[in-house]
């Protein structure tokens, strides 16, 4: 298992924000799509929500609702600094309208951001999100650009 840092920048705080999300990801065939989940987590349990597991490996409560999948996804590609690699994300229709709504009800809590049936990151929710998401972190730039490619649009 490969360890990266990820941010969620649109998730927890105003673009430009830059705190850090720690999570892990198994890499699977450059050409699988991956499959990507938000839901709300929160740290104390909750009737009809799922006990898991977090990328730190505390105890977390999922909402059953998800949110958002990779079916939301309008384009993803991946982004490069000098030392920093990441995906953007953009996202559609009523997968945005329903990010928008439900993030903005939650501030405070947090999202469970789940690729492949695993939680990557939890972070918590600073502000609304509709349109678009950046994860950036220390995986190496072919890393960010499989991601990306996996998470594009079919």
């Amino acid at each position: 298992m490969i360890r990266h840092a990820l941010l969620l920048a649109a998730l927890l705080c105003l673009p430009g924000c830059s705190l850090l999300e720690r999570f892990r990801i198994t890499p699977a065939e450059p050409t699988k799509p991956a499959a990507l989940r938000l839901q709300i987590a929160s740290e104390t349990p909750v009737d009809g929500w799922t006990e898991t597991r977090d990328e730190e490996d505390r105890t977390i409560y999922v909402s059953p609702e998800v949110i958002l999948t990779e079916i939301d996804i309008s384009d993803s590609a991946s982004i490069h600094s000098e030392t920093t690699h990441g995906v953007q994300l953009a996202f559609v229709g009523m997968g945005a309208d329903r990010l928008g709504r439900i993030s903005a009800a939650n501030i405070g809590k947090r999202m469970a951001i789940f690729v492949d049936d695993k939680v990557v990151a939890s972070p918590r929710i600073r502000t609304s999100v509709r349109d678009r998401a950046v994860i950036t972190g220390d995986f190496t730039r072919e890393q960010a650009q499989t991601l990306a490619k996996r998470l594009q649009p079919s």
